[in-house]
């Protein structure tokens, strides 16, 4: 084989390299095999598990890259070119650390084989997972979270508990480094979006490109928290306020709108609509430090968008899901159009959406934190009974909006306690990933079953706090991938 000369330097261990070197430092190419495609995949920047593929053609057509890890052929990653091109540069992730993963790239005619070296993960990534339950039906086969283990970088963990993802933001951003990362969500354009510190939205690529960096001073002028959600060219983000009321001071939440470039376009107010109680659990505690004696009377936990495409915002302190009018372009932008409430007790009660169950299941919620519509349009909520200190639930849910009916069909306990945060997300074939923050434990759930399919619980490193996971998001790693 005559190699092509953009890989003549690549090709020092020889085509068909029988034994390639051991593992490297950090993430590089091993050798490039046989093949007759204009093809190389390096290292990317330095990163431990990332790499990127470029391929030259003599004739515009599509490309693939096929990549495996060697200890484990049966999963195939797949990544694919834009179209028909010349030029194709690829990015390869979501590989274990310190492994061997094979490539092939291919075109219609044309192919190349090669082998690289994932590195190992930086010190500071100082969080280990450890797998208690793995099911032949398990669903799971990434997980997008951010820990206490280490603040600042977001992570991906495949069901083994490898780390096959994560981005250093301290590296990534100007200025303070991000460390508290309460929301991390992955977009419906496969990016990766982010609250940090109380005031600052940040959006990356999988390849570590910040796409959007928003600051508090700059950009906006509240504290923000707990959620983010992009929805189509909209970004929506809780902020907080503090307005006073016979000489008490309260804490009410609103939501900033932005727009792809970064600009503010709406902001919508919770000012006036709901009475303000003085429950001693609602005093201080989140914004203790910054709001100090001030009652928290909504704490705004989660968005998401309904049927209709009305934003869902979860009220922790209301017991409370209300949908809002979100599209800042359209009359009525921030008017109420519904209400499902958990408690009786709540400031929002009675609500207008009627809250039924399944015989055998508790109706109600209490301090609920996720509520998001899965894609058969079911809702998904973390129950966390937080004021009751019973172990927290998830809930599956039925929403007929039209006739104002929420039925809870299914139910699953976690057995044990989970005040805070937390979240309970859709896996194919009906599978649930739910999240207790607290001690860090991730579980797979299946319907009408309380076996656990998948569990993995955070450890973090000697001299580090008690693992905390906010949030736990699902991501395919196997099958088409397109960068």
């Amino acid at each position: 084989m005559i190699p092509s000369p953009a890989l003549s330097l690549l090709l020092q261990p020889g085509c068909g390299h029988p034994d390639p070197p051991a593992l490297l430092p950090t993430a590089d190419t091993a050798y490039v095999g046989t093949g007759d495609l204009d093809a190389d995949c390096v290292a990317d920047r330095g990163h431990a598990l990332m790499f990127t593929c470029r391929i030259h053609l003599d004739e515009p057509d599509e490309v693939r890259v096929e990549a495996w890890h060697l200890s484990d052929p049966s999963r195939i990653r797949v990544f694919t070119g834009k179209g028909p091109a010349l030029e194709h540069s690829l990015l390869l992730w979501g590989f274990k650390p310190d492994a061997r993963v094979r490539w092939r790239a291919s075109s219609s005619s044309l192919h190349r084989t090669g082998e690289l070296h994932t590195g190992p993960l930086p010190d500071e990534l100082a969080v280990t997972w450890e797998i208690q339950a793995l099911t032949d039906d398990a669903q799971v086969e990434g997980v997008l979270v951010s820990t206490t283990c280490a603040p600042g970088i977001p992570h991906l963990l495949d069901r083994d508990g490898d780390i096959v993802w994560y981005a250093e933001l301290a590296s990534l951003v100007p200025g303070e480094p991000p460390r508290f990362l309460p929301a991390v969500q992955r977009t419906e354009r496969d990016t990766i979006l982010m609250i940090s510190d109380r005031s600052r939205v940040i959006e990356l690529s999988l390849g570590g490109e910040v796409l959007l960096d928003l600051r508090r001073g700059i950009d906006f002028d509240r504290y923000i928290h707990h959620d983010v959600l992009r929805h189509g060219d909209r970004i929506y983000v809780p902020r907080v306020q503090q307005i006073s009321d016979q000489d008490e001071a309260f804490l009410i939440d609103g939501i900033y709108v932005f727009d792809d470039s970064g600009a503010l376009v709406g902001e919508l107010s919770t000012q006036g609509l709901w009475p303000l109680p003085q429950n001693p659990w609602a005093l201080e505690g989140y914004w203790a430090m910054l709001f100090p004696g001030a009652y928290d009377v909504t704490h705004a936990n989660s968005l998401s968008i309904d049927a209709r495409g009305d934003l869902v915002v979860s009220f922790r302190h209301l017991h409370a899901l209300v949908g809002f009018q979100a599209d800042p372009d359209a009359p009525g932008f921030g008017a109420q159009r519904w209400a499902l409430v958990g408690d009786p007790q709540s400031p929002a009660a009675p609500g207008d959406v009627l809250l039924t169950a399944e015989p055998g299941i508790g109706t109600g919620f209490m301090g609920q934190h996720d509520a998001n519509f899965a894609p058969d349009g079911t809702l998904l909520m973390l129950d966390n009974r937080f004021t009751s200190n019973e172990d927290a639930r998830v809930l599956q849910l039925t929403v007929d909006l039209e006739a104002q009916t929420a039925h809870i069909q299914e139910s699953w306990s976690l057995d044990r306690v989970c005040p805070v945060q937390g979240s309970a997300r859709a896996l194919p074939a009906g599978h649930v990933l739910a999240d207790c923050s607290t001690g860090g434990h991730l579980y797979e759930l299946a319907p009408g079953s309380a076996s656990l399919r998948w569990h993995a619980v955070a450890g973090c490193a000697p001299g580090l706090p008690t693992p905390s996971v906010p949030r736990a998001v699902p991501w395919p790693l196997w099958g088409k991938q397109t960068p």
